[in-house]
């Protein structure tokens, strides 16, 4: 066979020059001007509003004596949202919140684009909330509005609440469509924190009202899409749905189903770890110990069951005195397990064809991850498929 010979570049590569990078940067900074809004402000009013910050942030002026009147409110309301520096240096605090409601007080709807797509990184969140509910709640219902505001009029004590988010995924859970066709209703951009945020509850609102031991689409998506990382009310998504999952169990006294289990585990990990690894200080330590007792004992149970499974079947291949000794002993054993949540925990010590047999058994989400139901496993090479250690009985 003939050899081909490649020629491979000398690896003098032309550098890119300072006009070309300049240009990239200009319509990178033109794209998101456009995006905010800012290519409709006049260039003098903009001229004139760059004077008029950088004295405000050198502090030679007020936020007040800066912006007074309703173009240069609009004006800062739109570089607001496109220059990062106006963000970084002008803390949305009460005054100026009040400084702009006062200067657009019959035209509020560009404060509403901040609040939705800033939300709780401004400082007077729930200050503009209050306003903007009490604005679109008073309007008169036969009065002619643009699309824009009749939407937020709609929708104002779901979108303005002092707790918007949280109301709003309430809202979606009941509403044909979910979130996406509440928030097309009622005009909520798909990037920002406030659309963000209501995601976040409603991941865990629809934990509250799933079908009993039911993964749905919806709570997949939760950890697919990363949500269970993000943070709410002080802790994670993942925090609130574990909760959430377990807690119903514990009011209907009865174990956690078991692709429920799996879907914790997907979550969280096993909180069957050490108390000490990283893995369950992050997830585990900031439950309740109800609800990680909760799901210790219906781990156990889970487990001890496939051990049951496991040497029922292992005394069907062997015979003799296992298989004549073999369905009494079951038989204890399953009314032992019936009995709550008295099995606190156990531990499956498995040979090789043990595993394999277990994960067999498992749900088709857990096969390629079986790892992650015997986090306190030790596969060991011996003649009898299985040993076990008697569980702690409270």
């Amino acid at each position: 066979m003939k050899a081909i010979r490649l020629e491979l570049p000398s690896g003098n590569v032309r550098p890119i020059s300072e006009t070309r990078i300049h240009a990239v940067s200009k319509l990178s900074d033109r794209l998101r001007a456009i995006g905010s809004g800012i290519d409709g402000v006049p260039l003098q009013l903009q001229d004139e509003l760059g004077r008029r910050m950088e004295a405000l942030f050198s502090k030679q002026i007020t936020f007040h004596e800066a912006i007074d009147s309703p173009a240069l409110a609009r004006a800062f309301v739109v570089s607001y949202r496109a220059h990062l520096s106006f963000r970084r240096e002008v803390p949305f605090t009460s005054e100026v919140v009040h400084d702009l409601i006062t200067l657009l007080a019959n035209r509020p709807a560009p404060l509403v684009t901040v609040y939705l797509e800033y939300f709780d990184q401004l400082e007077a969140r729930r200050d503009l909330g209050a306003y903007l509910l009490n604005y679109y709640a008073q309007l008169d219902k036969n009065r002619r509005l643009g699309p824009a505001d009749e939407r937020y009029r709609r929708f104002s004590s779901i979108l303005f609440a002092e707790n918007g988010p949280q109301v709003f995924a309430d809202n979606a859970t009941r509403a044909e469509g979910g979130v996406a066709n509440l928030s097309q209703q009622a005009g909520v951009p798909n990037v920002g924190e406030f659309h963000d945020t209501v995601w976040r509850y409603f991941y865990v609102a629809h934990a509250d009202a799933v079908t009993m031991g039911d993964v749905s689409s919806t709570l997949q998506q939760a950890v697919q899409s990363g949500a269970h990382e993000e943070p709410l009310e002080h802790r994670l998504v993942g925090h609130l749905l574990v909760e959430a999952l377990v807690a119903r169990c514990i009011r209907e006294n009865r174990p956690v189903p078991d692709r429920w289990l799996s879907y914790l585990l997907r979550v969280a990990g096993d909180p069957r770890k050490s108390p000490m690894s990283a893995a369950f200080q992050k997830w585990w330590a900031p439950q309740e110990a109800s609800i990680v007792r909760k799901v210790k004992a219906s781990l156990a149970k889970r487990d001890l069951k496939f051990f049951l499974e496991l040497l029922e079947e292992f005394s069907f291949q062997t015979g003799g005195a296992l298989a004549r000794m073999y369905p009494a002993r079951k038989q204890f054993l399953e009314g032992f397990l019936a009995e709550g949540d008295r099995v606190q925990d156990a531990l499956l010590i498995l040979s090789e064809s043990g595993m394999q047999f277990i994960r067999e058994k498992l749900p088709i989400e857990e096969e390629e991850n079986s790892h992650r139901l015997f986090a306190r496993v030790e596969t060991i090479r011996i003649k009898a498929p299985s040993i076990w250690s008697f569980p702690t009985v409270m």
